[in-house]
């Protein structure tokens, strides 16, 4: 079982964006900076919700971003 979650699933490991971020935004992808202050209770809560799909079902999780894919896609 493969769980797709819309939201950040990490943490920068220093700085507000993770390489991911930084990446997304020079091809003019908006995103919101993961490792801001006022985004962080949304990545704790993406972060929870991933760690209790995996040990719930056992679900292999990974994130989504349906903006970029629709932005990619055109």
């Amino acid at each position: 079982m493969i769980i797709a979650i819309d939201a950040p699933l990490s943490k920068p490991e220093r700085g507000t964006m993770r390489e991911c971020e930084m990446r997304l935004r020079k091809h003019g992808i908006a995103c919101y900076p993961s490792g801001a202050d006022w985004v962080s209770k949304w990545v704790d809560k993406g972060i929870a919700l991933k760690e209790w799909a995996e040990n719930e079902f056992g679900a292999k999780v990974i994130e989504a971003y349906p903006y970029a894919s629709r932005r990619v896609l055109g």
